[in-house]
């Protein structure tokens, strides 16, 4: 069962593709550093698995407390 996204975790992953597609359109290297951009979106992705996974854990404790 796949939980809903909440509207910070939806923001944080548009926030994560806005800012590498600014990179990319902004770069004036003749040559792209495509190690530089896998390491970025690799950190993108993990800050938003972490985000998600907090927001999961966070839900389920409220609803056994609560």
């Amino acid at each position: 069962m796949q939980c809903p996204k909440s509207d910070l975790e939806v923001s944080v992953q548009i926030f994560a593709v806005c800012e590498i597609t600014c990179s990319l359109s902004c770069s004036e290297k003749a040559e792209f550093d495509f190690e530089w951009l896998f390491e970025e979106i690799l950190l993108k992705s993990l800050f938003c698995f972490r985000l998600s996974h907090y927001s999961n854990t966070l839900f389920i404790l409220l609803t056994v407390l609560f």
